[in-house]
């Protein structure tokens, strides 16, 4: 097995293979806590995992490295950024967000392309030869630059399918551009750190998952910006809802998404600038505890917002954010067709 375990520790640092095609560092810090992942026998068996932890005393949560790529940006100071999601359904309507990113980095100039996850649906890849992963990944991986991906619930094969993980994080070992060496992962580009964290697996919080490492991270950051990146929303005026309360499940823990709501109260809220996320099928620009939220989920598919809610802007179009970091925050939403929908600077 190729994915997340594959690091090679030396003298207290995990360093993994480098790349040739791509300008860049894959570091796993051996100091830096970390979540975990499921031992692969037990794929996809959740109640059997839980019985484990639970009663048997056998906690799935001993560290991992967390591994580490440095990019370089077209300027030092600056980071333009993509940020597309739910992107796991080939067809027209994926190929014209695809096409309309392309349009707009040639126009506009982008350093990343991050993925928030639901990359392949409906039960995420059979394995990394998957003619479905090439559908999906082509369009971006051919853009020249690098992409940030973080995996969704539907890449866990809509449970906890640790084989449907695996198959990506194998695909992008021998695709030079797609940077998805593990489910938690960190990213260091110019003036930003972006740390991607495996919201599924904070979601099952009976799991034991820890997700310290993802607040530490952040913490420890001297760079200008701080950027958490996940699946789920903190918070979204889409039919998931806000974190907590997810489907209206506010006092069930589990259902309603509790234990993300803590990590987002800790590290979005406590260490954070900007989070990005996707899990609702639209573009939304939100704000919580004076931080930027944007949920970008609409890379394929559209799912309606509700009239009344706390967005700054939403739409139910297909389309991206495009994210400029430098001095200050630019923010820019297009629809598949490249048209300009909505525009912040702070």
């Amino acid at each position: 097995m190729s994915g997340w375990s594959d690091v090679v520790v030396s003298s207290g640092v995990a360093m993994r293979h480098e790349r040739d095609a791509l300008p860049a560092q894959h570091v796993g810090r051996s100091d830096r806590p970390s979540s975990d992942r499921l031992p692969p026998k037990l794929a996809g068996r959740r109640i059997l995992v839980t019985a484990l932890s639970l009663f048997a005393g056998c906690s799935p949560s001993s560290p991992h490295e967390i591994p580490e790529t440095v990019i370089t940006t077209a300027a030092p100071d600056v980071l333009k950024l993509v940020v597309v999601g739910d992107i796991g359904k080939p067809g027209e309507r994926h190929a014209a967000v695809a096409a309309s990113v392309a349009a707009v980095c040639a126009s506009e100039g982008c350093d990343l392309v991050v993925f928030t996850g639901d990359n392949v649906y409906p039960r995420g890849a059979q394995s990394s030869d998957d003619p479905i992963l090439e559908q999906i990944f082509s369009p971006y991986a051919s853009l020249g630059i690098p992409v940030m991906a973080v995996l969704g619930n539907h890449d866990w094969g809509h449970g906890f399918d640790t084989d449907a993980a695996e198959a990506q994080v194998t695909y992008a070992e021998r695709t030079p551009t797609i940077l998805l060496p593990a489910p938690d992962h960190i990213v260091q580009a110019g003036p930003a750190t972006l740390v991607g964290v495996d919201t599924t697996r904070v979601f099952w919080d009976l799991l034991g998952w820890r997700s310290d490492w993802a607040e530490e991270s952040l913490a420890a950051s001297d760079a200008k910006w701080r950027v958490l990146v996940g699946h789920h929303p903190f918070r979204s005026d889409g039919p998931h809802g806000d974190a907590g309360r997810y489907e209206g499940w506010r006092y069930v823990p589990w259902m309603s998404g509790r234990s993300l709501a803590k990590l987002f109260e800790r590290a979005v809220c406590g260490h954070a600038d900007l989070y990005l996320a996707g899990h609702d099928h639209s573009l939304q620009h939100l704000q919580a505890c004076g931080r930027e939220l944007v949920v970008s989920g609409a890379g394929a598919s559209t799912t309606p917002l509700s009239p009344d809610g706390d967005r700054m802007w939403g739409s139910e179009s297909l389309g991206f954010a495009w994210i400029q970091l430098a001095d200050d925050f630019t923010l820019r939403f297009h629809d598949q067709s490249g048209r300009l929908l909505h525009t912040y600077v702070d």
